[in-house]
């Protein structure tokens, strides 16, 4: 008899428990509706703050930016600001919220890849027609195009490179091609003939340009490769008289190898030469950038050369034009949304 009574007294329990479950339940959706759950809080409502929604809609459009950053790299291939996907991403953001979505993808770059986007200088304006349309476009200095690159310690950096470009033996020859090339235009001072960089090819490298690499391919095939990812940069110059063909460090050269990029090169080259000397040598040897020239703002106290044939401009006029570039540039939000 004495199971019967356990049989019994646990089937009461189960009955008393049932309801108390019940209500518990039917209380759930009671909090949810009262928006205590701090889970819920931080989700934009219909009725919620305005903020609470821009702050999800930046960050969805940044983690989208970030993917298509990624996916670019391995192409060699810049984001650019007014491409197609990147507008078709931005259309989910807020209104000329495109500055701080830039900010919150460098911070998810930063922190999972340890890499940033790496605003591209605009290419150089090296003829007379050139840096004469850009006087009268007035065009700004920014290019609105951006590249990664590692913010890891040297150490890291090669793997992660092998990671991101997938570290071939014909990535790496041609990377070490590339490096040769922009290391003998800074060394010719910035610029370097056609005939002067195929006689350079021939002599470290047996390349002529219509020669086959085994592992690169065809030599000319690879010059417009690297003028496609920005490399180089290819003028034909006819002020002579004379077709001549010209070839310009690209903006892309400038920020993943540059010149400390490139004595840190010549160094490896000689290792029987003292670093500085190394460094003093190419500095003599690559000279000023031209197209830095108009970047510097001299002192009202002490004129420029260009100041004294009266071709230049005051400080107060080119802190004017600055302001102007920088209003253009807020502007340029509204004028692709427009679009």
């Amino acid at each position: 008899m004495a199971p019967r009574a356990s049989h019994a007294g646990s089937s009461t329990q189960r009955r008393r428990s049932g309801p108390t479950q019940t209500q518990q339940s039917t209380q759930r959706p009671t909090q949810t509706q009262g928006g205590s759950d701090d889970e819920d809080s931080d989700r934009p409502r219909p009725d919620g703050p305005a903020i609470s929604r821009d702050s999800l809609q930046i960050e969805t459009c940044a983690r989208q930016i970030v993917r298509l950053a990624l996916s670019l790299h391995n192409s060699r291939q810049p984001l650019r600001r007014s491409s197609e996907l990147v507008q078709k991403i931005m259309k989910g953001a807020p209104p000329r919220a495109w500055s701080k979505v830039l900010d919150c993808a460098q911070t998810f770059l930063k922190q999972v890849f340890g890499m940033q986007l790496a605003e591209l200088p605009q290419k150089e304006r090296v003829t007379l027609t050139q840096r004469r349309n850009a006087a009268a476009s007035g065009e700004g200095s920014s290019s609105k195009a951006w590249i990664l690159v590692s913010t890891l310690s040297e150490d890291y950096r090669r793997a992660a490179a092998d990671i991101l470009v997938g570290g071939t033996e014909k990535e790496h020859a041609y990377m070490t091609f590339v490096t040769m090339v922009v290391v003998l235009i800074y060394l010719n001072g910035r610029m370097l003939q056609e005939a002067q960089l195929d006689s350079a090819m021939e002599t470290f490298f047996n390349m002529r340009p219509e020669s086959t690499h085994p592992v690169l391919g065809k030599t000319s095939r690879l010059y417009e490769v690297m003028e496609k990812q920005g490399y180089i940069m290819k003028v034909k110059d006819s002020s002579s008289g004379q077709t001549n063909i010209e070839y310009y460090v690209g903006p892309r050269a400038k920020l993943e190898i540059g010149e400390e990029g490139a004595v840190q090169f010549i160094a490896q080259m000689f290792p029987n030469q003292e670093f500085d000397d190394v460094k003093a040598a190419f500095k003599r040897s690559v000279g000023t950038d031209i197209n830095n020239l108009d970047n510097e703002v001299p002192d009202d106290d002490e004129p420029t050369g260009r100041s004294q044939r009266g071709g230049g401009r005051s400080s107060t006029q080119k802190r004017g034009k600055k302001r102007s570039r920088r209003e253009q540039e807020e502007d340029d939000d509204d004028e692709e949304e427009s679009d």
